[in-house]
């Protein structure tokens, strides 16, 4: 049992890692997955790195292509407009759930990311990853709250599917509004929340989303 433990944490460390190199862009779209240099960096089998790239090829994040190998896929226009229409109804249904469950513990965990999001305007270097990291587990305390595991791994699927886009978006774009258009959604969301308002926390989930999508639209 121990090693079967042993294994699955295994596989979640390099799924982790390998899946942080592609949401920030640390292997954008083409690279090449060198499995060699991957076998040597995480020291196991093929058989744990196999089951990881075959994990993120069903996710659409690789790619495999006969003598290639795996690579990175593209972003594409299209599969991104058609992942946030989806995300429309997922996460206005998952900010109601979370409007009646949430707990104590997790609204001042949201109030406590609030402030470390507006502590970011300080910083003298723009740091998109701790923007994004601040994002991710503002999403996981709502995906908690909801209740529904069924619901969170679909959030958790098409997010993911739309983080680069993110990660690209917090590159290009002005670094205050990245921070301000974050910090006013939990903000925003917070109050929702206290208030036990769940259509009104549904309706700012979808709000924020479509401003995702018309930048979006401007950059392609």
């Amino acid at each position: 049992m121990a090693k079967n433990n042993d294994v699955v944490n295994t596989k979640k460390k390099i799924y982790k890692q390998l899946l942080d190199r592609i949401l920030f862009l640390e292997y954008p779209p083409g690279t090449v997955i060198n499995e060699k240099q991957l076998f040597e960096e995480f020291g196991v089998s093929r058989m744990p790195l196999r089951e990881v790239l075959k994990r993120l090829e069903w996710e659409l994040l690789i790619m495999t292509l006969p003598r290639m190998g795996s690579i990175v896929t593209d972003i594409k226009y299209g599969q991104v407009i058609q992942v946030f229409q989806v995300r429309f109804e997922i996460e206005e249904f998952s900010g109601r759930l979370a409007a009646k469950n949430i707990t104590g513990v997790q609204l001042n965990q949201i109030k406590k990311i609030s402030k470390n999001v507006t502590s970011l305007i300080n910083e003298d270097q723009p740091d998109r990853r701790k923007l994004i990291n601040a994002d991710v587990r503002f999403r996981e305390i709502l995906y908690s709250a909801a209740g529904n595991p069924i619901l969170s791994n679909v959030s958790r699927y098409l997010y993911n599917l739309t983080m680069r886009f993110h990660s690209l978006d917090f590159q290009e774009s002005d670094w205050d509004r990245a921070i301000r258009t974050l910090d006013n959604e939990i903000s925003e969301i917070y109050q929702a929340f206290i208030e036990k308002d769940a259509i009104k926390a549904g309706r700012i989930r979808k709000k924020y989303l479509r401003e995702n999508v018309e930048r979006v639209k401007k950059k392609f």
